[in-house]
């Protein structure tokens, strides 16, 4: 018996009114890994498994930073995020990397502000320069809908900020309605990371059939299969683990699955 090592949970897309003739796979990644073994069972490594996909000719997508900078790890003693990000970086040409935090590095500094207006102004400014940018985003018209939902959830954000920051100018806001600002904004970035990747996955849909394989941590995992499903008209083939945020035992998911054929 084989588990799969760094994994928790997976769902097989096939069968999209728009793109016949091709199939997705979803992986699940838990970054902070929770165990470090699957106890009793052969296992083969996340990356492993991913690099076996590329001889195959799949194409494969990455939660990583598109380029070779040397980065401080959010989960330094996490092997098999190190892992992935060494595969990544010894086939970038063959691997497509999503993940537009460096673009937006400000935005990732959220947990402290010296001076509160200012600093979430600029970022809000960056993320706008990054949205504005990307004209593909919008003109693809197979992102477009996606694109004018996260827009608009965008403005609503801004609008709702404006509120805020009147407020501090009068009074002290409460903190918990402050730190849940701080919160909604590092949710609209995880939005837009997985905008990017939808829009990257449409990009090669239109030119080639065959087997796709993104790989993420779970909450970019499960909103992406809302979407491609949504959007893309993919139908569920195969799922299992743990691939929603509120399934039985996320707490406690298991960093192991039953070794699968894709």
């Amino acid at each position: 018996m084989i588990k799969i090592y760094g994994m928790v949970g997976y769902t097989i897309l096939y069968d999209s009114d728009i793109f016949p003739g091709t199939e997705i796979l979803l992986i699940a990644d838990m970054h902070n890994e929770p165990q470090k073994d699957c106890g009793p069972y052969n296992q083969v490594d996340i990356d492993k498994l991913l690099e076996s996909y590329l001889k195959k000719g799949y194409t494969i997508f990455l939660e990583e930073i598109p380029n070779n900078r040397e980065l401080v790890s959010i989960f330094p003693e996490s092997s098999h995020v190190n892992n992935t990000r060494e595969l990544y970086l010894k086939n970038m040409d063959k691997i497509i990397a999503f993940d537009i935090r460096l673009d937006l590095i400000d935005i990732t500094e959220l947990n402290y502000f010296e001076d509160c207006e200012k600093p979430i102004i600029k970022k809000l400014n960056l993320l706008n320069d990054f949205i504005t940018s990307k004209s593909e985003l919008y003109s693809n018209k197979y992102v477009k809908n996606y694109y004018n939902k996260i827009l608009f959830k965008f403005r609503k954000f801004i609008m709702e900020y404006n509120y805020i920051l009147c407020e501090r100018n009068n009074i002290n806001i409460n903190e918990s309605k402050y730190n849940l600002m701080l919160k909604e904004l590092s949710d609209l970035l995880s939005d837009f990371i997985e905008l990017y990747c939808f829009y990257k996955l449409c990009v090669e849909l239109e030119t080639k059939k065959g087997k796709f394989v993104i790989n993420c941590g779970l909450y970019h995992s499960e909103n992406l299969l809302n979407n491609i499903k949504l959007y893309l008209k993919y139908k569920e083939k195969k799922s299992a683990g743990v691939n929603h945020s509120d399934d039985i035992g996320y707490d406690n998911a298991v960093q192991c699955i039953m070794y699968f054929d894709f």
